[in-house]
């Protein structure tokens, strides 16, 4: 495919929606063709299970929670296939990825989360044809900071946002992604001295990691 496919994940409350929509503008701005979208794509119909899921069992098995995610990312496949066949840029708030931090996340013995991963990956890239991001840039921030501006926005949005245990097996889990995928996943630091950096700051450092993409 001629386009380019850029993924923005990471931890929560690091800024994911934030930062997509200001790098979609930069892009745009610089006269690029860009089409973006947020995973799960909540009011879409295959979305519903999805919600479900959340409100009702976050504890679902980690293999069988993904097949429940992956339904939307497949339904939203030829949308994006067409973009990047034009020679257009996707930008997605959360794709595949977030799935290998969350519901991995729930498996503890390292070895087999990556087996998980790994089983993912092949699962949606290969297996259902779902197009692969070319870059996934992963916004760190440490768990104990997520916590606080959780509260401070008025308390979790759903059970895994609840879960202490949860988000801090997901954050450490992202990271072993960056380590796992390193040609792939980037890991951007979105934390100075205990404080989260300023918006502005953030965009750039994401900027820069995907410049090189764009040459």
């Amino acid at each position: 495919m001629l386009g380019k496919f850029i993924a923005i994940e990471g931890s929560d409350s690091s800024g994911k929606a934030t930062q997509t929509r200001s790098l979609v503008e930069r892009l745009r701005s610089e006269g690029y063709a860009i089409s973006t979208a947020s995973f799960p794509r909540y009011g879409e119909p295959v979305v519903e299970e999805i919600k479900k899921y959340l409100k009702e069992s976050p504890a679902k098995d980690p293999y069988e929670a993904s097949k429940i995610y992956a339904k939307d990312r497949l339904d939203a496949a030829p949308k994006i296939r067409a973009k990047l066949n034009s020679g257009g840029i996707f930008v997605a708030d959360r794709f595949t990825p977030s799935n290998a931090a969350h519901q991995g996340g729930k498996i503890t013995d390292l070895a087999e989360r990556k087996k998980y991963v790994e089983w993912l990956y092949r699962y949606e890239y290969q297996e259902l044809g779902i197009p692969k991001p070319d870059v996934v840039v992963i916004l760190h921030v440490p768990v104990e900071l997520s916590l606080r501006l959780i509260e401070k926005r008025g308390g979790a949005r759903d059970g895994h946002e609840a879960d202490p245990s949860h988000l801090r097996n997901a954050e450490a889990t992202y990271s072993l992604l960056a380590k796992w995928y390193p040609e792939d996943h980037k890991l951007v630091e979105c934390v100075k001295d205990g404080e989260l950096l300023p918006p502005e700051v953030i965009a750039e450092k994401i900027y820069k990691t995907i410049k090189p993409l764009l040459k």
